[in-house]
């Protein structure tokens, strides 16, 4: 597949602070590639280094097989979005939309035609006259997208365009935005410090910490199948139980967790007896039940030390003997008749092909 953009030993420093260490990436044509990382990670630097905002210290940068880093930015064909929209307050939606345009000197009729056009694309038709006060946090953002989009850029690039929004409407955006790309496909990175935004959205995820790249891959991939401990406490919510191997046999692993738990996991990764891990153990996989299971591997009593109603599902912190506390995430579906109340006394189960066994160390890791 063709490498629309291509990072290659890419850094960055700001005094004696390195921002971006010696990243390297390729994002295929017409892909949705997500930046996902938390605060000061080096996300937003590595974007506008592709942007042309900020110089790379060392490596190279191409865009289309052309290495862009002295080209500046008005002549990389960028569309850019970023988080505070950086509308003109004085100037109308078609003024702001078009202002790319006229600054490439096109006439009036195709700038009247293009500005329509982008303003149909997010479903804004008819708010030509209106200024940025005048609209909502989503129709800012929309404008700011099809300001991006109607110069016809060769990549679109995101910077937290949903953070300001409150949450139903930062949903209905990310499926807009993503319906825009892929009508358009066109190339887009977008950063962000959203782990649901970019598994929604995104075709594949680059997972990046203190500067650097640690996995890539498809978001399911990156979900299930986590290299590394920071890529699985990032993902989501998880119980972390430090513990060391016993026994490995036949694929499945036997670990004494430090509070004194024996834990039946499925060893993914070559394991030896005595080798210290972490097993990870996603709450919505932890099940709870009012009387004991039938199954005999990894079901422990318990009690209900406290509960959390969040709707749609309910989080229980159920305390085992030796005082391991998991907790377990129970939708209505997933309950086993009517959920426990706090101190009631429990069993959980947790499947061997749930738990999942790293080593803490950090492989940095780019593709």
């Amino acid at each position: 597949m063709t490498a629309d953009v291509e990072l290659v030993g890419v850094a960055k420093r700001y005094g004696q602070e390195t921002a971006v260490n010696g990243v390297s990436l390729k994002v295929n044509q017409g892909e949705f590639l997500s930046l996902l990382g938390p605060s000061g990670c080096g996300k937003t630097t590595t974007l506008r280094m592709i942007a042309g905002f900020e110089d790379p210290d060392q490596g190279a940068i191409f865009i289309k097989g052309q290495q862009v880093n002295r080209i500046p930015p008005y002549l990389r064909n960028i569309g850019m979005v970023f988080q505070s929209y950086a509308l003109f307050p004085h100037k109308t939606v078609f003024d702001n939309v078009a202002y790319g345009l006229k600054m490439r000197g096109l006439d009036r009729a195709e700038i009247q035609r293009r500005v329509r056009q982008s303003l149909d694309m997010v479903r804004l038709p008819g708010f030509e006259g209106r200024k940025p006060g005048q609209l909502s946090g989503g129709q800012q953002q929309r404008v700011a997208l099809a300001r991006a989009l109607v110069i016809r850029p060769d990549l679109l690039l995101l910077d937290e365009p949903l953070s300001n929004l409150d949450a139903k409407l930062r949903e209905g955006m990310r499926v807009e935005t993503k319906r825009i790309q892929q009508e358009l496909g066109i190339t887009t990175i977008y950063v962000t410090h959203d782990q649901v935004e970019a598994l929604s959205m995104s075709d594949r995820i680059a997972i990046m910490e203190s500067g650097r790249i640690i996995q890539v891959g498809p978001p399911h991939q990156i979900y299930e199948s986590p290299e590394n401990a920071f890529v699985a406490d990032f993902m989501g919510q998880s119980n972390q139980l430090w513990a060391a191997v016993r026994t490995v046999d036949q694929g499945v692993c036997r670990v004494e967790t430090d509070s004194g738990l024996s834990l039946a996991i499925a060893a993914r990764r070559s394991l030896a007896a005595g080798q210290r891990i972490k097993v990870f153990i996603r709450i919505g996989t932890v099940q709870v039940f009012p009387q004991e299971p039938e199954e005999e591997v990894n079901v422990f009593p318990g009690q209900v030390e406290a509960l959390s109603y969040q709707g749609g599902s309910t989080l229980f912190y159920v305390r085992l003997a030796g005082g391991t506390v998991l907790t377990a995430e129970q939708t209505r579906r997933s309950r086993s008749g009517l959920p426990p109340g706090q101190g009631t006394r429990v069993w959980v189960r947790v499947s061997p092909d749930d738990c999942l066994a790293l080593t803490g160390e950090a492989e940095h890791a780019a593709s």
